[in-house]
């Protein structure tokens, strides 16, 4: 994830963020068989309840970047 953060550290992200984001690597990482698509869907809904009201797009854009580098290194 740090790479993928433009002019921002991972301590000044909001603890709320910081979390969802750590949850959807866990699910990326161990559960093969839940699309990606899926799980950043899934933390998009929870980011609407519990983050900031930039967290959905901040997310958004963290997770897709994250999962667009997964799949160009699994061809």
């Amino acid at each position: 994830i740090e790479s993928k953060l433009k002019n921002w550290t991972l301590d000044r992200i909001n603890i709320s963020d910081r979390l969802l984001l750590q949850m959807a690597l866990s699910e990326f990482e161990q559960f093969d068989d839940i699309p990606a698509e899926v799980t950043i869907y899934e933390i998009i809904e929870l980011a609407k309840q519990y983050g900031t009201e930039k967290s959905m797009s901040f997310i958004n854009g963290l997770l897709d970047a994250v999962h667009q580098d997964q799949k160009g290194s699994q061809v």
